[in-house]
């Protein structure tokens, strides 16, 4: 999913936020960088990439649309999170450090980690608990 999503995808969506999101109407690099990452996080990723993601998963692992979308409903809240604990600082560093030819690849390795977190958070949401063993008085 990563390779299809953050391969191509982003690299048309950071050369967009280039164009969108310039230095000169944001206050300098740093007015820009967070315009960036806000967008970025607040609209693409909670919009867009974490529904895609968790159905797609899901769906490749055999689930119906609908039990998929179930999935995602319960693993949201806790996908954002964790979007925002590692790709918003990783996407900051990307965009106030990393030359522009290079963040694809960037992003591409930081999403490495946010896509483990994501896959672990599905697996918790879609696995039964186990039930605690009885013991006898």
């Amino acid at each position: 999913m990563q390779v299809i999503i953050n391969g191509g995808g982003n690299h048309f969506l950071l050369r967009g936020y280039e164009k969108v999101f310039t230095t000169a109407k944001f206050g300098g690099q740093t007015g820009a960088a967070v315009s960036k990452v806000v967008f970025d996080q607040l609209v693409y990723t909670t919009v867009c990439y974490v529904p895609v993601y968790q159905l797609g998963t899901r769906m490749l692992r055999g689930k119906s649309f609908s039990e998929a979308y179930q999935g995602m409903e319960a693993a949201y809240i806790d996908s954002v999170k964790t979007s925002w604990a590692v790709m918003g600082p990783g996407q900051m560093f990307n965009f106030m450090f990393v030359p522009q030819h290079l963040r694809v690849a960037f992003v591409c390795l930081v999403g490495l980690t946010f896509n483990t977190g994501l896959a672990a958070l599905s697996c918790l949401v879609d696995s039964p608990r186990p039930h605690a063993p009885k013991t006898s008085d």
